[in-house]
């Protein structure tokens, strides 16, 4: 049983982090410093840096103080042990908007135990802004001379990410293993989702993995597998036609600022700068543009207005969908030149015509792999 309970109750956070400090919040690289677990950092005297799954939102929190080290409880999913050394009588809970919460604390040297439960599941959330709370915490601290920290229990792919983020020295080999196995777990789950559960080849893995949008999985995630799967030469040429294709069906190919880049990719080119990406082009863009309603690909239901008077049901306009293919082309990557102008053409053609826009690229390059 505990000694005493600093603390107990809910604690606003912001980015993830809580800190409980005599001072100024240290850094996260000062809190970290020569440890091995990536969720308390405590290598500041008089600081202790908290990591929480929630980025934004509220956290259930107990800080509580015993005579020697309390018994290990099943009730927590992670556990990390660190030492913490305590330089003021009131160290304050501190909230990011600077709301603290004052704890009388003896000064001295401190066994800690981090303890943390639903750390996954407010990831996912990421933000919460009506005072729920995902993941609870607790935080057990006994006098004890200084030593190692550990990692005691993990069992989230989220604590494992933070590990493997904040840690400044080297875990033990079983430890590090388990990590990088979970976190591999987890980025193959989220693979599979993102492809309607199927495994993408390793060039459309490396795509995904940097960060490329993913709308055309949405539209026509066969299209996908199958540019995955074709050369540089064809993607080239399907981001340039699917390109023309919107401009021309948005009227914007004698646009004087866009002429040079159509001529361009009629010649087998790309688009030229600045509407290759690689400039400012909304700067270069100085003719009136119109803006043509056309429907959403994926219509949504009749919703309340927006505060600001836009209803959620909205349409999008065609014509920046197709500069946006144009842009497409400059991209380095083949691949993602192509799934990016195939996506923002079928967007320009807009739910009405999309699918024909679709049919018609499959006619114009029958020789795709994959195509039936």
């Amino acid at each position: 049983m505990a000694d005493e309970v600093l603390f107990t109750g809910t604690v606003d956070v912001s980015y993830g982090q809580i800190c409980l400090t005599c001072g100024d919040p240290p850094g996260t690289q000062e809190s970290f410093a020569g440890q091995v677990n990536g969720l308390c950092g405590s290598a500041v005297s008089g600081a202790m840096f908290l990591v929480t799954g929630i980025n934004h939102g509220t956290v259930r929190l107990t800080v509580s103080v015993y005579p020697d080290a309390p018994p290990l409880s099943d009730d927590w999913e992670e556990i990390v042990e660190v030492s913490f050394t305590n330089v003021c009588a009131t160290p304050a809970l501190r909230e990011w908007d600077e709301q603290r919460h004052l704890l009388r604390l003896a000064p001295g040297s401190y066994r800690v135990r981090y303890c943390a439960r639903g750390m996954d599941q407010a990831r996912d959330v990421e933000s919460t802004y009506d005072g729920a709370v995902i993941d609870t915490y607790l935080l057990q601290l006994w006098p004890g001379p200084a030593g190692p920290d550990r990692i005691v229990r993990q069992t989230s792919s989220c604590a494992a990410y933070w590990h493997q983020a904040n840690r400044q020295a080297e875990p033990p080999r079983e430890q590090h293993e388990a990590e990088t196995a979970q976190l591999a777990d987890e980025n193959e789950t989220w693979m599979l989702g993102l492809f309607g559960g199927r495994s993408p080849n390793q060039r459309l893995r490396a795509v995904a993995e940097a960060g490329y949008s993913h709308t055309l999985n949405d539209i026509d995630v066969d299209l996908t597998f199958a540019l995955a799967e074709a050369d540089d030469r064809m993607l080239r040429k399907v981001a340039g036609w699917a390109a023309l294709q919107a401009l021309e069906f948005a009227e914007l190919t004698e646009l004087p600022e866009l002429a040079p880049s159509v001529a361009a990719i009629r010649a087998g080119g790309r688009a030229v700068a600045p509407f290759d990406g690689t400039g400012s082009w909304a700067e270069a863009l100085v003719s009136p543009i119109p803006e043509t309603p056309v429907p959403p690909l994926f219509p949504v239901e009749p919703g309340p207005v927006a505060s600001w008077g836009v209803p959620e049901e909205y349409s999008q306009a065609r014509e920046w969908p197709a500069i946006q293919a144009l842009l497409a082309t400059g991209e380095d990557d083949a691949l993602v030149a192509a799934l990016t102008a195939v996506a923002n053409a079928a967007m320009a053609f807009g739910g009405d015509q999309y699918q024909d826009f679709l049919s018609r690229l499959r006619q114009e390059f029958p020789e795709l792999p994959g195509q039936p």
